[in-house]
This record gives C-alpha cells, structure tokens and sequence, in this order.
C-alpha cells in the first residue's frame, strides 16, 4: 500500500479522564495500533506501556489521510510457502523498553533503553549483540538510590551482551562470558572503593557468584524480560488456514514472572495476519493459557520443580499469556506487546522500535 500525507503525524491532546481505550475507539483504531504509533515519534519519557503516564499530556496519532492510491493489500513472505523466516538486518535496532508489573493492586513501572545488532551467522545458529543504557526510570524517575544505583552498575557489567539464538530466534547461551568476566574484576574494584558496609559486601559476593560460570549467567538472564520476550522463537513453521497463518500444533512459551525460579510455560495458538497492515507491518499473535506442572503452592514457595501436585492437595495455578508482534516488511521485530499473568500478578512488556 501507498499512501500520501502531508505530514508525518498529528497531536492528540489528552481529555481529562481518558484512557487508551476511550482513544483508541474515537480513532477507531485498535489499543496496540495507537500505542505503537505514538511511541514512533516519542521522545524520552514521552513512550507509553499499557497505560497513559499521569504526565503525558498528548499522544502522536496517525494524521490524516488526504489520498490513498494502490490500496491492494501485501502478503506476509513465507519461505517455501510456510516458514517464517529470521532475517535480521546488518544494522543496529534501538529499542524503548517498559515493564508494568501489578502485583496485590501495587503498580510498578520501570523504563530504560536498549538495542540489538546482528553479528553473525554460523549454520543454523545466530549471534546477536544487546545493549543496554544504565539510566532506569521507575515510575517516571529516574532511579538514583544507593541500592538502585549499585544494582545498575553490578548490571551493566553483562552488557554489550552477546547471546546465540537457534534458527527460530530462540536464545540459547551467552557468546561472550570472558568479556564480562573482565568487565566485573574492573567494576568490583571501583564499586568496593567507593561503597562500604556489609550490605554492599555481600551484594557484590552474590553478584560475584553469578558472574563466576558462564552457565550461572545464562541461569540469572533466564529472569530478563525482554530477553524473554524478543528472542522467543516465533521463527518457526505456519500453515494457512482462513485469513491467518497458523502453527500445526500449539506453541510452549516459558516467560519468567517470578524472580529466582525456573520461568512458568504458558501453551497456546500462535497466528500470523495474512496480510501486512497499513503501516506495511505484519502481525502475530500468540495467546497461551498456563499449562506449567506447578501448583499455586509451588509458586508461593518458589519452587523451580512440582511438588504440591494437585493430585497431593496442591491448587491448580490460573494464569495466561498473550504477545503481539509488528514486523517489519523485512520480518524483523519492530513492536511487541507482551501481557503474562500468574495468579495476582501481571506483567506488561512494551518494546517499541525509535
């Protein structure tokens, strides 16, 4: 599709009171479209999640369309007529980030920015670089505390981070763990000259221990939610049935909503939009219910295997997962919106391309 517009975008002044969902159906739009749209053009903190920042004053919406020719409608590409492919550009991609956690009607919001690159392939195996800027916003400031200050700096020793994915754009193993290693023995240095006490002692001896083995540093990233999200194999076989493309039998996603234990798997249908959208992106979507073994007992005692089966008086756990993705005409990620819940927890990832 072609279109012609005289600008690349107009301003919606916020109404007192209104939430995405009161725009999005004035536009007559879907919530995903408009949050995706404004979060192109955003600057900063002006980035939307799931909901409206209390300090956003307006949203960058789609202008309006003085002519539209060549409305025939593009088909998503499919290698050999059912694969989807992993194409991933020779460029760097920078990425806006939030995380909206809700947890016993608590909310927390935490935002920063990051950015993948492309370095090679090997067969069937890719080798991606992440990076990822040390400011960290919660709850729309900046995070400057001494414990948040010494987590970032602990943190940033992992980046750049160079992970390997399969094929399906799954992420397997860390590439470059000498790299952090040598990073972490710098930054130990400078952190115990410049921190006392024993509480940092002994947050830098248990950030020590994850550093020490490549496999404990792939164990820790199994919690990163945007690794988790961004590289969870959705590069994989459809079939076509009706307008969509659909994979043969349900997909098993793992999304770690709770810290320090094993990630939770949700099973569910994953579908391809047939045709690439307006915006000359195509859409998939995955909806998962939890089929994890662990009981709700499980979860509350952190528990990385089943034991409270509910065979043995254990209560079955409630949960659900849905991620949508926008890519581009290339195939490579641009948006995503991710949405885990797991009993009275939720998640919310927005990843948006700037």
């Amino acid at each position: 599709m072609i279109e012609i517009t005289k600008r690349k975008f107009d301003k919606y002044e916020i109404k007192q009171g209104e939430t995405l969902q009161d725009i999005a159906a004035f536009f007559s739009i879907s919530v995903d479209t408009l949050i995706r749209f404004h979060n192109i053009y955003a600057v900063g903190n002006e980035s939307i999640g799931s909901k409206l920042p209390p300090q956003l004053s307006f949203l960058y919406v789609a202008p309006y369309l003085e002519e539209k020719v060549n409305i025939d409608k593009t088909k998503i590409e499919l290698e050999s007529g059912q694969v989807l492919q992993l194409k991933p550009p020779k460029t760097t991609t920078h990425f806006g980030v939030s995380y909206n956690v809700t947890e016993n009607e608590e909310e927390t919001e935490i935002k920063f920015e990051t950015s993948v690159t492309f370095l090679k392939r090997a067969g069937n195996f890719f080798l991606f670089e992440v990076s990822r800027s040390p400011e960290q916003y919660i709850n729309t400031e900046i995070a400057n505390s001494f414990l948040d200050e010494l987590a970032s700096q602990c943190g940033q020793v992992l980046y750049p981070l160079q992970v390997i994915t399969d094929a399906s754009g799954t992420w397997l193993e860390v590439n470059n763990h000498e790299d952090i290693m040598a990073r972490w023995e710098e930054t130990r240095k400078r952190l115990e000259e410049y921190y006392e006490g024993d509480w940092c002692k002994n947050y830098l001896d248990e950030t020590a221990l994850v550093i020490s083995s490549k496999e404990n540093v792939v164990a820790s990233l199994q919690n990163d939610w945007f690794l988790a999200s961004f590289f969870s194999g959705i590069f994989i076989n459809y079939y076509m049935e009706g307008e969509k493309y659909e994979k043969l039998a349900n997909k098993t996603i793992a999304f770690p909503i709770l810290p320090h234990i094993n990630p939770v798997t949700y099973s569910g249908l994953i579908q391809i939009e047939k045709y690439l959208d307006d915006y000359n992106m195509g859409q998939i979507e995955f909806n998962g219910i939890l089929t994890d073994e662990r009981s709700k007992e499980d979860f509350v005692n952190l528990a990385n295997h089943p034991y409270y089966t509910t065979d043995e008086g254990g209560t079955q756990a409630t949960g659900g997962l849905k991620i949508r993705y926008f890519l581009n005409a290339k195939n490579w990620i641009e948006t995503l919106y991710l949405s885990c819940e797991l009993e009275n927890k939720k998640v919310e990832v927005v990843v948006s391309v700037q």
